[in-house]
């Protein structure tokens, strides 16, 4: 599968599959108990190793400054911790080994998710975020008559397929996966009146524009 019609690409990465998929197998019985707790072990060693990098102060000892140096990496001023020196770009978690003296020992597959999670953890919430948002609307159904002409930023291909689609578009059509960051402003006026009333009285029926500011 190409991971460009994924829909949420940074959550549905290939190294982290085992974490995904792991206990769905174990609960059709392709998993083995032991494999299972091996997952269980590796998550609980992930969230304790994330906590503890985003609370393990680091002072701007001459060690540090000489490591942060050699990295070509801005010098501490101050104290800091070492979550906020894995997110530096110049920087990642297994090269700060070397000045985390308080480090634990773990298997090469943990320390690749906690370098990854802590990271890019800013954009992993908003995607996260996003998943929510969907899972609250997926189940709803598009109005019959409604006029995808009427909704801005969408492509003539899509709003072609989304004629012939009667729920919430979804990812099992690669046109889909954006579609409903278009239609969710459009879906909300005609699904709640007091939007309804705010967009009328701001004289305003196309959606998707950026001078539509549209709360749901």
């Amino acid at each position: 599968m190409m991971t460009s019609r994924a829909e949420y690409r940074l959550l549905l990465r290939q190294d982290n599959a085992d974490l995904r998929l792991t206990e769905k197998g174990y609960q059709v019985g392709l998993i083995s108990e032991e494999r299972y707790q091996d997952l269980k072990t590796k998550e609980r060693q992930i969230a304790e190793e994330m906590e503890r990098v985003d609370h393990e102060n680091i002072g701007g000892t001459e060690v540090v400054q000489k490591f942060l140096e050699a990295h070509e990496s801005t010098l501490l001023k101050s104290g800091t911790t070492i979550g906020e020196l894995v997110r530096r770009p110049e920087l990642d978690y297994e090269m700060l080994a070397e000045i985390d003296k308080n480090r634990p020992q773990y298997s090469a597959g943990v320390r690749e998710q906690v370098n990854i999670n802590i990271k890019y953890q800013g954009y992993i919430r908003r995607q996260m975020k996003q998943v929510e948002q969907f899972k609250k609307m997926e189940n709803k159904r598009i109005p019959k008559d409604i006029n995808y002409d009427e909704v801005g930023s969408l492509r003539i291909e899509a709003v072609q397929k989304l004629k012939n689609s009667s729920r919430f578009p979804s990812d099992r059509h690669p046109v889909f996966p954006v579609c409903h960051r278009r239609i969710f402003p459009y879906c909300s006026y005609i699904w709640n009146p007091e939007i309804e009333n705010k967009v009328k009285s701001c004289g305003k029926r196309m959606f998707g524009r950026r001078n539509v500011n549209i709360e749901f």
